[in-house]
């Protein structure tokens, strides 16, 4: 199965007084690196999301946003009547010294100690809090890998269809090779022929055949048009298979690029060049394409 590295996740989930909300959004990179954005007091959780995430990504850039509010009830809150009187006093000597008129009692309440919440140690509360935390991420993680997995049906199909484009024009190749020696002996021994009759110079015929030799060994592309194909055919098997990593069709894509510029680099012929610039062409999309599979 092809996975994209691209997708986004969300989830909701409300559980004893504690919603939580997950946006989970994935793009490239090649390794996994999380970006983790949690509310306060749940920073120490973050081994457990990154464990909890490896499950289902291997790598790619990772941003994940958990938002916990907790909602409390009067049985959750407690006024600290001591505190407040203690503030009253302190505050209504210092009024009467300023010449302050009035002091509002709710502008106490927000000072420390005056109100008290029965669930305000986060961190006390984190493991019965990581069970829904969990089940969130873990529902937004699904929802992303079900994108991811939409996408990667998608490149599949647009990157087999490069291949097969690729497989033609190294057929056409592969037609045109045998012929190269043959048009460069025609060639030069016309080429030849016009030069010493000019010049009334005759010329051994085995020499021309030398020459034609050499040549040929030096444009022989037979090795590299074989390993092009293997590499087109590791490609594919690759795309079928239910583990087809990024890293593995990022390699082969560098060794067809390798392979086809060899061939247009020996070949020595114009139709073969034109085909090895569209197998070029086609091999970058390719390239573009699996930069973004997991």
């Amino acid at each position: 199965m092809l996975l994209s590295m691209t997708g986004f996740g969300e989830s909701q989930k409300n559980q004893d007084g504690t919603r939580v909300h997950v946006e989970i959004k994935t793009v490239n990179n090649r390794f996994f690196k999380l970006s983790l954005h949690i509310s306060e007091g749940y920073s120490l959780l973050e081994s457990q999301i990154d464990s909890l995430l490896r499950q289902s990504i291997k790598r790619g850039t990772v941003q994940l946003n958990v938002n916990i509010v907790k909602e409390f009830s009067s049985d959750s809150i407690s006024f600290n009547s001591s505190a407040m009187d203690a503030y009253w006093l302190a505050l209504s000597a210092w009024a009467k010294h300023a010449g302050v008129n009035a002091i509002q009692p709710e502008s106490l309440l927000s000072l420390p100690g005056v109100i008290e919440n029965a669930n305000s140690n986060k961190e006390s509360n984190l493991e019965d809090d990581w069970l829904i935390i969990e089940s969130a991420i873990s529902e937004a993680a699904e929802k992303l890998s079900a994108m991811r997995s939409r996408e990667g049906e998608a490149m599949k199909i647009d990157l087999s269809a490069n291949i097969s484009e690729i497989r033609r024009h190294l057929d056409q190749i592969r037609d045109l090779a045998p012929n190269v020696p043959k048009n460069y002996a025609s060639k030069l021994t016309e080429r030849i022929n016009s030069i010493l009759s000019e010049q009334g110079v005759d010329i051994d015929p085995k020499d021309i055949v030398r020459e034609v030799a050499i040549f040929t060994d030096k444009c022989d592309i037979s090795e590299e048009i074989v390993r092009l194909g293997s590499h087109l055919d590791q490609f594919d098997a690759l795309l079928e298979s239910n583990n087809a990593e990024g890293r593995k069709l990022d390699f082969l894509t560098q060794e067809m690029n390798r392979e086809t510029n060899t061939i247009g680099s020996k070949a020595n012929d114009l139709e073969i060049s034109r085909r090895v610039i569209e197998i070029k062409a086609i091999i970058e999309k390719i390239r573009e394409m699996v930069q973004n599979v997991e």
